[in-house]
């Protein structure tokens, strides 16, 4: 048997080679979650990496002036919350979903 001089792509001795496998979804993580405080009011920012992290929903919580606070990411990710604490302390965690349902873990800084 003679080889054509010049292979096309479907015409290689072993065949097409196996296709990319589909771009697997990681969990988003949240990086540099800090804050900063003037008085009562605290000030939290952070950024979220995802395939896909604007438009994502951090939620945040921990001392009772964090209750229902959320906040959503700017289109590469960074969020800022500003809260009147009211001179609360403590722990407070951010954490968010992305659009396929992967949660990511909590972060935590801790406000004095």
């Amino acid at each position: 048997m003679e080889w054509p001089a010049t292979l096309a792509p479907d015409d290689e001795p072993l065949g097409d080679p196996p296709p990319s496998p589909p771009p697997s979804n990681k969990p988003p993580v949240i990086r540099n979650f800090t804050h900063t405080a003037v008085g009562t009011v605290v000030t939290f920012t952070g950024r979220v990496e995802d395939e896909n992290p604007g438009g994502l929903t951090v939620r945040l919580g921990g001392p009772a002036a964090m209750d229902n606070k959320a906040v959503t990411t700017d289109a590469a990710g960074y969020f800022t919350l500003t809260v009147n604490m009211g001179g609360q302390t403590g722990e407070v965690w951010a954490r968010t979903t992305d659009r396929e349902g992967l949660e990511s873990a909590s972060v935590y800084t801790n406000v004095y």
